[in-house]
């Protein structure tokens, strides 16, 4: 057995590792970006696909929360986006919405995050819900009880 751990070699990781359709690397700034064309890529896509298609507002939504939401989670969940790339991407999707509800652009956010039930679409932000799966993911890795996830989450709140 020791003689395979010594014939294993390291390898150079200069340009990152692309796992999942997420790219991950030391250098994080030119990483993050290609991340964030990835994600763009990928809701404008889909916006043309749907652009082709005439839906009613209601299937509009129930595909960008069941279709595109799923296909991009992962790539949202943990590439370092910044808040700014993700309202960039938010704004494309909003944008489109409201068109397809033929309404103004320069409407009140707040009406759009409202709630049906209160009158409002009910559209949650990308961001939201990212820092909601996160925590999401960090109550469940904490509740297994894994000692270098208890140590890793000790250290973040420290800090």
């Amino acid at each position: 057995e020791a003689d395979k751990i010594s014939e294993l070699t390291a390898e150079s990781c200069d340009k990152g590792v692309k796992y999942l359709g997420c790219m991950f690397s030391p250098s994080l700034e030119s990483i993050q970006e290609q991340n964030f064309q990835r994600m763009k890529n990928i809701v404008s896509e889909f916006l043309l696909k749907l652009k082709a298609v005439e839906l009613p507002l209601q299937q509009t939504m129930y595909l960008i929360d069941a279709v595109l939401w799923p296909k991009i989670k992962y790539i949202a969940l943990f590439a370092n986006l910044s808040d700014h790339q993700l309202n960039t991407i938010n704004t494309q999707l909003l944008l489109y919405v409201l068109r397809k509800s033929r309404l103004s652009s320069k409407i009140n956010r707040k009406l759009i995050w409202m709630p049906p039930k209160y009158g409002g679409f009910g559209f949650m932000h990308w961001r939201d819900r990212i820092y909601t799966e996160r925590l999401e993911l960090l109550q469940r890795l904490f509740a297994r009880g894994s000692d270098l996830v208890k140590n890793l989450l000790r250290a973040l709140i420290k800090r």
